[in-house]
């Protein structure tokens, strides 16, 4: 992934990594705090939420939050 990407990309790739079907989807938080939009940039969540070199990405495959 670079930084231009949409987070959608990093949707798509742990799809595919984990195999798992279209009809499911990895819910991915920045920081464990958050659902960043699809459309989002890579680049941009790295630059504001970017924590010492690396933007964590946590994923459950149920919704850990309301």
């Amino acid at each position: 992934m670079n930084a231009e990407d949409r987070f959608v990309v990093a949707i798509a790739f742990l799809r595919k990594v984990l195999k798992l079907s279209s009809s499911s989807s990895p819910f991915l938080y920045v920081n464990a705090a958050f659902v960043p939009s699809p459309d989002e940039r890579m680049g941009d969540l790295y630059d504001c939420f970017g924590i010492r070199g690396e933007l964590v990405i946590h994923y459950s495959l149920q919704e850990a939050w309301g």
